[in-house]
């Protein structure tokens, strides 16, 4: 207490200029423990007020000791450096500290660090390499172009640098540019695999058209084929993100394409395929008389449509039964629904370092069920799934699409909106539930008071059609859609939300121009905002509408409990028919669901035109909307298919195709 009361006198006497008083007290403070860190540092910045550097270092040096971590040691460190002319030096420490705010995510910080280092070591590789990343993330993606090609003159095929400046190519739709990065950095690099993978299996986020998709998936099923044929194996495919992720937008069937990617990565990085030794000894929790224990796994349990909609699974399965862990990949910055996650959970783990730590750390926790939400989102999850970690392996519906992975036993959907015929579209064995597989929390009402159009930057007047889904889910067949939407309601504004990525926003449009252009100006993009103004400008919407092919998940549930209606058609696969699936177990008389691709606009239109039935129908979702949300039929019926799963797994099998937990519970 003594030393702290005698370091704010000092910092007193150093902020108002008496820098003899203020270096007494540190001395003196020093002279009886050498190991006061802030006394060091304080006196070491004293020194460099006094103009004197070569004095000031041994200080900030035995401050740095004491806690290499500290950002403002190490910048107070970095100053002295290059005050004292040790250029080199300095370039590096301010390299470092560029890193540690970087990890920080000050990102604007960091960029200024790693200008500085750059400033006085142009040819600091690492440096400029950083500059692009951090440039990137504060969103200036000419400046951070013109750091990764400088990075790459100085070190033509730097791995790093080409592989980001491809990312960055990718992000903007230059998909030229990008792949002839990527083959730039597979070439003299031992790490050269990794980026050709990444040249062989691109995929646009907003394609031009059905013929421009249709190109990239021959690109993508031929880039398979040669990856397979390369010699030799990949080594470390741990930070890959292989882009399957769009293949689910194209309105196509990926049983096929995703086998074939699974086949080869199996096959070229033969560490992804790994069997988990507690599965020769394992034993059915009803023998042991145990709980079941079941991880779920995914990098998006947060503040995220995956946490928002697999919530009420972990909340609510039962404890008597079930002992639930939350798996993440990743320890993030803190997340309110993360932690609440957290909560509920019997336990929650990150997962630390590649692929191989991620086998090893789930193995050690012997789970009998792993839930993966959503593979296909994130490549932790993807290559984690290649391993046969449990007895039970279950892939849900957060990614809608096939994994194509024989290790991945049962995907969870249900009859509501699984077609005829689907379980050829699924390498998993198809479980259908009797509802939507989801319990979902209630959705709050909008903030009130509620702002006004105006406020909320949506024009005063028309009809305003929302359509607030991920850009990338605007297939080129709903264009057509919209633009007849627009050209039948002369004051209509179909109201959308910027892409994550700036040039999604810039793509999107420049496909209107050649296609339909009376939608550059009949929409309104608006900037991408928080939950509640999201739910405020929802709630301002007269009719929601969901995209072809591709719909509405957590959005539908909060257009029914806002009580706005969404037009919708139900698609060949099932990631198209959330909405009318929904519709049909609140039991709404007459749904707004089109009968045809076709008559969807002129069914948007009719219910724009007449307010009392769109009303009318706006009450009945919001009165209806707690058979979405309290319905407990969907916990019960998984926990009811889990433990099936686990009776099978004892006799080494799947359940058979077409079983149904509901059939089991009362009233089944």
């Amino acid at each position: 207490m003594k030393d702290e009361a005698l370091l704010k006198e000092a910092v007193a006497h150093q902020r108002a200029g008496r820098l003899a008083e203020a270096a007494g007290i540190y001395e003196a403070i020093l002279a009886q423990d050498a190991r006061q860190a802030d006394a060091h540092h304080n006196l070491g910045v004293l020194e460099l007020q006094r103009h004197h550097p070569k004095a000031a270092l041994p200080h900030l040096q035995a401050a740095l000791a004491i806690h290499p971590g500290h950002t403002g040691y190490r910048e107070s460190h970095a100053k002295a450096l290059q005050l004292t002319g040790q250029t080199e030096a300095a370039a590096e420490a301010w390299f470092r500290l560029a890193t540690l705010l970087r990890e920080k995510q000050e990102f604007a910080k960091a960029a200024t660090c790693c200008q500085k280092a750059t400033a006085l070591r142009p040819a600091h590789i690492a440096a400029w390499n950083n500059l692009g990343n951090l440039l990137t993330e504060i969103g200036e993606p000419e400046r951070a172009e013109a750091a990764y090609r400088q990075a790459l003159r100085l070190a033509p095929h730097h791995f790093g640098a080409a592989v980001n400046l491809g990312n960055l190519c990718m992000w903007q739709g230059r998909w030229q540019d990008a792949e002839t990065s990527f083959r730039l950095a597979g070439q003299g690099s031992p790490e050269g695999r990794k980026a050709l993978l990444l040249a062989e299996l691109l995929l646009p986020a907003i394609p031009a058209s059905r013929e421009e998709i249709a190109l990239w998936r021959a690109h993508y099923r031929e880039g398979i084929a040669r990856l397979l044929a390369m010699p030799g194996e990949f080594d470390d495919i741990d930070q890959l993100n292989l882009l399957t992720f769009y293949l689910a937008y194209h309105d196509e069937d990926d049983r096929a394409i995703m086998a074939s990617l699974a086949d080869m990565l199996r096959r070229k990085s033969p560490g992804l395929v790994h069997t988990a030794a507690h599965l020769a000894l394992w034993q059915p929790p009803r023998v042991t008389g145990r709980r079941a224990r079941i991880g779920f796994v995914s990098r998006n349990l947060a503040a995220h449509t995956i946490g928002k909609l697999f919530h009420g699974f972990i909340h609510h399965l039962d404890r008597r039964r079930f002992e639930v862990t939350v798996l993440h990949f990743h320890p993030d910055k803190p997340d309110p629904l993360r932690a609440h996650l957290d909560a509920l959970a019997d336990r929650s783990i990150t997962l630390t370092g590649g692929v191989a730590n991620h086998q090893r750390q789930v193995a050690e926790l012997a789970p009998d069920i792993l839930f993966y939400p959503d593979i296909g989102m994130a490549p932790e999850s993807l290559l984690l799934a290649h391993a046969r970690l449990a007895p039970v392996q279950v892939v849900a519906w957060g990614h809608p699409d096939t994994t194509g992975l024989p290790e991945m036993d049962y995907f969870l959907s249900s009859a509501l909106i699984e077609p005829q015929g689907a379980d050829s579209c699924y390498s998993e064995r198809l479980i259908r539930l009797s509802v939507l597989p989801c319990r979902y929390s209630p959705v709050k009402e909008a903030p009130r008071p509620l702002p006004s159009r105006e406020e909320l930057g949506l024009p005063a007047d028309g009809t305003l059609f929302g359509c607030l889904q991920s850009l990338f889910k605007l297939h080129p067949d709903f264009d057509a859609a919209l633009a007849a939407i627009v050209t039948g309601d002369p004051e209509a504004r179909i109201v959308l939300v910027e892409g994550q990525q700036p040039s999604w926003t810039t793509l999107l449009r420049k496909r209107w121009e050649h296609t339909h252009p009376v939608l550059l100006e009949r929409t309104l993009l608006l900037p991408r905002m928080a939950t509640p103004r999201f739910l405020q400008v929802s709630a301002h919407m007269d009719l929601m509408l969901d995209p072809f092919h591709f719909g509405g998940g957590n959005t539908f549930y909060e257009a029914m409990g806002l009580g706005i209606p969404m037009v919708t058609w139900p698609g060949r696969f099932m990631r198209g028919r959330v909405a009318t699936g929904g519709y049909r177990q609140m039991g709404l008389a007459d749904p707004p669901v089109a009968a045809s691709r076709e008559a969807y606009a002129a069914l948007a239109l009719d219910l724009a035109r007449d307010a009392p039935r769109r009303q009318a129908l706006g009450r009945a979702c919001r009165e209806n909307a707690h058979k979405l949300y309290a319905d407990q039929r969907a916990v019960r019926e998984l926990e009811t298919f889990l433990e099936a799963a686990l009776q099978a797994a004892t006799r080494r099998e799947r359940l058979p195709e077409g079983w149904s937990p509901a059939s089991l519970l009362p009233g089944g």
